[in-house]
């Protein structure tokens, strides 16, 4: 949880991103948000300068409430594959007691 941050600076409404620079010049500043979707507009073109500067230790994604639960990076090839074994294997199991021939 400490890679990421509730914050509202870049919406003017809680949310939750990645941890980077940007929220400690904002914290630094003393600046209170725009309401939304002000704030959006000033973020968004600050983001911008960032990233057209190459500073993109300013910058990071929004990251939901789940981020946390996160523990490993894997290949999509591999969850997919995990996914169709375990629906298979759901499938064979449950679907024979809940299907009724009549």
């Amino acid at each position: 949880d400490e890679d990421t941050r509730r914050t509202t600076i870049y919406t003017g409404k809680t949310s939750r991103a990645t941890y980077n620079r940007f929220h400690d010049l904002w914290d630094e500043s003393g600046l209170e948000p725009l309401p939304f979707p002000l704030q959006v507009l000033l973020a968004s073109a600050v983001v911008d300068m960032l990233n057209q500067a190459g500073r993109t230790d300013y910058v990071g994604p929004f990251a939901g409430q789940v981020a946390g639960l996160i523990h490993s990076i894997e290949p999509a090839a591999v969850i997919v594959e995990r996914m169709v074994e375990e629906a298979a294997d759901i499938l064979a199991r449950k679907l024979p007691e809940s299907v009724v021939v009549r």
